[in-house]
């Protein structure tokens, strides 16, 4: 497990960017529905888009600092 930990946690941070990127392609028909329902009632565009890329930081810090935090409880203890 110490020897897979880097590069699944490496793994896991590349699929979320992927699927950002995958979301920022796709944008229109990702979201869509929630985009034209706020920006028609709110018409607060930024505001928004800023949500959805805060909620990719948000789960992208989660995934490093769990991994990190169980990297750090499997390594060798030196004494």
């Amino acid at each position: 497990m110490r020897a897979i930990i880097p590069p699944l946690a490496n793994s896991w941070l590349v699929a979320v960017k992927d699927l950002s990127l995958a979301v920022a392609i796709g944008f229109p028909e990702v979201v869509s529905v929630f985009m034209q329902t706020s920006i028609n009632q709110t018409g607060r565009a930024i505001e928004i888009i800023s949500m959805v890329m805060g909620f990719y930081i948000v789960v992208s810090l989660i995934i490093s600092y769990l991994l990190n935090r169980y990297n750090a409880h499997v390594q060798y203890k030196v004494r």
